[in-house]
């Protein structure tokens, strides 16, 4: 009796598998036209590599993918099909497609199933209906003297760290970005949204500026250079406006350097709910396209055989005309770009004037000592250390 349980239990699971394919055959089809890995059936997939390891596992093993093979690459993690696309020609088509704006079911599976990173499209447009003004040019612009105010207080902070002579830039900064979002007469609602966008992302992106400006002090004294001609004294100011902000080339250079290096999200996914035609093959619905950020940032193809090196003149503007956008998308890019890249910008900028005027920061470490964390959001272990004197 119990085998004949058995046996029929198999033929059961046998016949639904079967119906199964037959009922995705079209999808299953479109995904056998996609070149990938050996070891990745649908179904099982690559499941087992990566179920139950950290963040940090998984994205280093999601990069490793995209390092390995060229794009566009397939993987299976059980049933669901990952499409990981790094080409400029090919992620345009993505970022700009109305079927490529929904979250990845995986970010469930990697733990962050929530805000900016994940919204479900219906939400994310409400939202960003809502957000979009609060963004506007005339709007950010208005939140110069509050950038200013909270800059100089994070110079007041820092007084206290010079008979040491080092500081958590890290710490700091997070602070200052914190003030600056919450004024109580700058800030009217979506206060986590505002609270991600200028606390988070930007004090992590202008602490490794400053980072990347201590081990480059050649770099350092260009941009006090340039602050010293655009806004002198900037503390006799009442504020700095956007005029002299524009004027800042070089040190925009800097952090445009910095945010290719260290995007703050080495990998972005999309669910597509259509079929995508990319330039090669065709992403069917259901599909799960994975945007590694990090390699297509420090691809040797796009970026010169000195990619990993740190070099602000690659955003000279005749070096930047001569790339495809889509080479460099730190903020996305395309119709779910960032709502807040005017105001990180401004604030980024306020801020790096005040100290650069005032400080001069070093380190001991090198460019090669960096410790990266790879997971949703990148991070680097040991640089928020760093020497700190007056001018």
């Amino acid at each position: 009796m119990l085998s004949i349980l058995v046996i029929f239990t198999i033929i059961a699971g046998i016949t639904h598998l079967l119906q199964s394919l037959w009922r995705n055959r079209r999808f299953l089809l479109a995904a056998s036209r996609i070149p990938g890995p050996p070891g990745f059936p649908p179904l099982i997939g690559g499941i087992y590599q990566f179920y139950g390891k950290t963040d940090v596992e998984l994205a280093t093993a999601l990069l490793d993918i995209s390092q390995r093979y060229t794009s566009p690459v397939k993987f299976w993690l059980g049933p669901l099909l990952m499409v990981v696309v790094d080409r400029p020609e090919d992620l345009k088509i993505v970022l700009n497609s109305q079927h490529c704006l929904d979250k990845v079911d995986p970010y469930r599976f990697f733990r962050v199933d929530r805000g900016l990173f994940a919204a479900p499209k219906e939400l994310w447009k409400r939202h960003r209906k809502v957000l979009m003004p609060a963004f506007g040019p005339k709007v950010v612009d208005g939140f110069l003297p509050t950038f200013a105010k909270t800059s100089r207080s994070l110079c007041r902070e820092l007084e206290r760290f010079l008979p040491a002579g080092e500081v958590n830039i890290q710490y700091q900064v997070e602070k200052c970005a914190l003030k600056s979002i919450c004024d109580p007469e700058a800030i009217q609602d979506h206060l986590e949204t505002i609270i991600f966008a200028g606390s988070e992302t930007t004090a992590t992106t202008l602490a490794t500026t400053l980072l990347m400006l201590a081990i480059n002090r050649d770099v350092q004294e260009k941009v006090f250079q340039e602050i010293s001609t655009v806004c002198p004294n900037p503390f006799e100011r009442e504020f700095i406006d956007q005029g002299a902000l524009s004027q800042l080339v070089y040190t925009e250079q800097v952090v445009k350097e910095t945010m290719r290096l260290f995007p703050i999200g080495p990998i972005v996914a999309r669910k597509a709910t259509g079929d995508v035609q990319l330039t090669q093959v065709t992403v069917p619905a259901g599909a799960n396209v994975t945007i590694p950020i990090y390699k297509l940032q420090r691809n040797p193809q796009y970026w010169g055989s000195d990619a990993e090196a740190f070099d602000p003149e690659r955003f000279s503007p005749e070096r930047t005309a001569r790339r495809h956008p889509y080479c460099y998308i730190p903020f996305t890019a395309g119709l779910r770009n960032c709502v807040g890249i005017r105001y990180s910008w401004q604030l980024m900028k306020v801020a790096l004037v005040h100290l650069l005027w005032r400080y001069r920061f070093s380190t001991e470490l090198a460019m090669e000592d960096l410790q990266l964390k790879l997971s949703m959001v990148l991070r680097i272990e040991n640089g928020s250390v760093l020497r700190i004197e007056r001018r």
